[in-house]
């Protein structure tokens, strides 16, 4: 019955099961913030990591804002470039979570021009991909790369590594 009716909101349904301890069932619903809604909650003293999450798919933004939604973390989602680095003018993030799709074909070159504009100099990357290796993308300035699906604790591992080294 759940899964009918999260369906028919064009929502998705999966759960995550660890042996002996037991099963999570997530529900993700369309209607997230749009980007100008949320930049304007970033609060120049608020300490929490800013990351930002950029993926041409609503409902992968959807998911790994879950991942990250609670008091560890402030994050933006957009599906726009030219919205991150707007943002990161005035609100440099601790890191940026890319699909390599958005880079439309080029996700080096896309990689190398976010790492040169000033206020993204040094932000760490990570990028996600439906493919199979991302070493072409580390060698571009990528931090990290993660094959989707990705799961709850891998993303949240890697933003955690991520934002302990910096």
């Amino acid at each position: 019955i759940t899964q009918r009716l999260v369906n028919m909101h064009d929502g998705h349904i999966w759960v995550e099961s660890v042996v002996n301890q037991g099963s999570t069932f997530h529900v993700l619903l369309p209607g997230m913030d749009s980007i100008g809604a949320s930049h304007k909650h970033i609060q120049a003293d608020d300490p929490r990591p800013l990351i930002m999450i950029v993926d041409s798919d609503e409902n992968a933004l959807q998911l790994f804002n879950s991942y990250l939604d609670d008091d560890d973390y402030l994050v933006i989602t957009t599906s726009h470039i030219t919205a991150l680095i707007e943002i990161a003018q005035s609100s440099r993030p601790a890191a940026i979570v890319l699909d390599a799709l958005i880079a439309e074909g080029n996700p080096e070159d896309l990689i190398r021009r976010l790492l040169s504009v000033s206020s993204l100099s040094g932000v760490p990357i990570i990028v996600t991909s439906v493919v199979a290796g991302g070493d072409h993308l580390l060698e571009a300035g990528a931090t990290a790369y993660l094959k989707k699906p990705i799961l709850r604790d891998q993303f949240r591992a890697t933003i955690e590594a991520i934002a302990a080294s910096s």
